[in-house]
């Protein structure tokens, strides 16, 4: 989700006879030589490429990739190239961030003795499959679901007691 943290894990140890090197798409964004004396990521990298920018940090013993404060432009296909005297091995991530959805508003739009009639705003993304609406009665903890479409901004909650034990 986005703002959050990911690790592409390698699942190897590194040793010094291997280079590391991560690409998102096409582009190299960053590497460990076999050595360990060069370690880059992103603009060390691309010569001022800033797509990460202060965002990409490289485990030098495993060449795990993290990508910090991901966003949704960070989705697509991350390239790990493990290149040693031996042989060569590639392994593919396919990462999908998912919008953070922002905060919605809740308002009472109608509200009687037994029932309330409650809207929120805004009407999510087409991603919001459905809403959830949770209610509950006081003392006695007991809570009901109401489930909708993605399509609805509104809910009669209907057969409301009101509390008596004030």
């Amino acid at each position: 989700m986005e703002g959050d943290s990911v690790t592409l894990h390698t699942d190897v140890k590194t040793n010094q006879q291997e280079k590391i090197h991560w690409y998102f798409n096409v582009t190299r964004i960053a590497q460990i030589t076999g050595d360990q004396s060069y370690i880059c990521t992103d603009v060390q990298c691309n010569e001022g490429t800033e797509r990460f920018r202060d965002r990409l940090t490289l485990d030098h013993q495993t060449g795990s990739l993290t990508i910090m404060n991901i966003r949704t432009t960070d989705s697509g296909l991350y390239t790990l190239m493990i290149i040693s005297s031996n042989s060569d091995s590639e392994k593919i991530f396919n990462v999908t961030v998912i919008e953070r959805f922002s905060p919605t508003i809740v308002k009472v739009s109608y509200s009687s003795s037994d029932c309330l009639q409650v809207s929120w705003s805004p009407v999510q993304p087409e991603q919001v499959q459905q809403y959830h609406v949770e209610y509950g009665e006081i003392p006695s903890g007991l809570v009901w679901n109401l489930i909708l479409p993605s399509n609805h901004s509104s809910a009669l909650l209907t057969l409301l007691h009101p509390d008596m034990s004030i």
